[in-house]
């Protein structure tokens, strides 16, 4: 009998402690979701670009939400590469193709020997096959600076909207020390981006572009070198101020994350000890809203690493076939022993090179920012 009893109350206990959890992940679901309005980060997906807002719908992502996140998986993300490069090859190939035939032509009227009189005119011959590749190739790099400065002004835009959101999730979360070193580190990238789109890329890009045509067109004016001696001196400067960057960012988070868990710990503390008879229920119920925050916290910062991945994806993407495209005729040039043509897309590929490097130091720097305070705030607490 005293068995049957017994087992009669354990089932019971068995059978209430379902709804009991239940209850309790309906709570944490209502938190976050509550969290997760006030905050206004379910706003931030209206403030992407609409271009980026159309490539996440490809995913089902419409709006920001964590359960939405998961469904990104390499399949797709392949898939969405395949896509975009689909749509920027057949133009890059055309241009690249009308460039070849200029260099086989310029090549057959070579052997030649073409005179007037005693004057060879392999000098006019270089200069006007250097003219046609010239009006083939800057047009679309000219366009592809554009794009890349519109593309780095709406990633910057976006970051002003995320900050004070992601701010105010750390502040909730009982990281004010990390939250003000994150958001002013991020609030000095987002200015130098908006510099850099506004002041920078574009007209010094085109400027690098007319010294290359110069340089090609005219035999006594040698300005390769210039470029050349460009192209090092951004790759040394952008390398230099990540590194800085990161550093110091990843130095300010360490001390700050040590701070907020203090602060964090006393709160908590306080709570269970100094109030009294409920004391230990407002201590569970402050880990219980701090830990829905922590969880929007982090649900926040992979969303922004995914959409600053796929704002600069296309341009990256772009220049990646410019890159390729421009080498081959480079190669091409180099077999039929045209050096004009030559040095001018290499010089053309030096700009390109830059352009790339600016971008990926661009999206790199805030998406380790953005990493080193998710990963050392993720056990604050």
């Amino acid at each position: 009998m005293r068995k049957f009893i017994f087992l009669m109350i354990l089932f019971s206990f068995c059978f209430l402690a379902e709804p009991a959890n239940a209850v309790d992940n309906n709570d944490m679901k209502t938190i976050y979701n509550e969290q997760l309005e006030s905050s206004g980060a379910d706003k931030l997906f209206n403030a992407l670009p609409k271009s980026v807002r159309d490539s996440l719908k490809e995913f089902d992502i419409e709006s920001f939400n964590k359960d939405d996140l998961m469904k990104i998986t390499p399949e797709k993300l392949f898939e969405h590469i395949t896509l975009n490069v689909n749509k920027m090859a057949p133009d890059t190939f055309k241009t690249i193709t009308m460039i070849l035939a200029v260099i086989l032509l310029s090549s057959i009227f070579s052997t030649l020997n073409v005179s007037i009189g005693e004057k060879s005119l392999s000098g006019v011959l270089n200069i006007v096959t250097v003219l046609c590749v010239c009006l083939l190739i800057v047009k679309p790099i000219m366009l592809c600076i554009v794009r890349a400065s519109a593309i780095i002004k709406g990633a910057s835009a976006f970051l002003f909207c995320y900050i004070p959101v992601m701010s105010g999730i750390m502040i909730a979360s009982g990281q004010p020390m990390s939250s003000a070193t994150y958001g002013g580190t991020m609030l000095i990238i987002g200015e130098i981006l908006s510099q850099i789109s506004s002041n920078f890329l574009v007209p010094v890009l085109n400027m690098l572009l007319s010294i290359n045509i110069v340089s090609a067109v005219s035999s006594k004016v040698n300005l390769s070198s210039v470029c050349k001696l460009f192209s090092t001196i951004i790759k040394w400067v952008l390398g230099f101020f990540m590194s800085v960057f990161v550093g110091v960012l990843t130095l300010q988070s360490v001390v700050s994350v040590s701070s907020d868990s203090v602060s964090a710990k006393t709160m908590k503390f306080v709570l269970g000890s100094a109030v009294p008879i409920v004391g230990s229920a407002l201590g569970d119920a402050f880990s219980t809203v701090q830990g829905c925050v922590k969880l929007l916290k982090s649900g926040l910062g992979a969303f922004f690493i995914i959409a600053i991945g796929f704002i600069f994806l296309p341009i990256i993407i772009e220049c990646l076939l410019w890159t390729l495209c421009i080498n081959f005729c480079v190669a091409a040039s180099d077999i039929f022993n045209l050096n004009v043509v030559s040095g001018l897309l290499k010089s053309t590929g030096k700009v390109v090179g830059i352009l790339m490097a600016i971008i990926l130091c661009s999206a790199t720097i805030v998406i380790i920012s953005t990493t080193v305070v998710l990963a050392l705030g993720s056990g604050n607490g």
